[in-house]
């Protein structure tokens, strides 16, 4: 039983298999670049409470990694989230 339940184990370790089709499909999720930057500027105007207009300010933009946008775009996609969170 022991020697059944390692195998087990080293079967799920070694990659992801869901049922008999879990040899066969393999699932990738992919982010892309737009979303990564949205959700960069969304999480630092919540974590540090800063103000929405933040990303159309200057030295913001100049000091940040993140790709400029707008305060539309980040709104857009704040009260879409906001929708989702409720």
């Amino acid at each position: 039983h022991k020697g059944k339940v390692q195998e087990k184990l080293a079967e799920v370790l070694a990659g992801p298999t869901r049922g008999p089709m879990g040899n066969y499909v393999t699932v990738t999720k992919i982010v892309s670049a737009e979303a990564k930057n949205i959700f960069g500027w969304i999480e630092w105007i919540v974590v540090v409470d800063l103000l929405m207009t933040v990303v159309e300010n200057e030295f913001y933009k100049k000091r940040s990694n993140l790709e400029t946008t707008t305060y539309k775009t980040v709104t857009e996609h704040m009260e879409t989230l906001l929708g989702l969170v409720r």
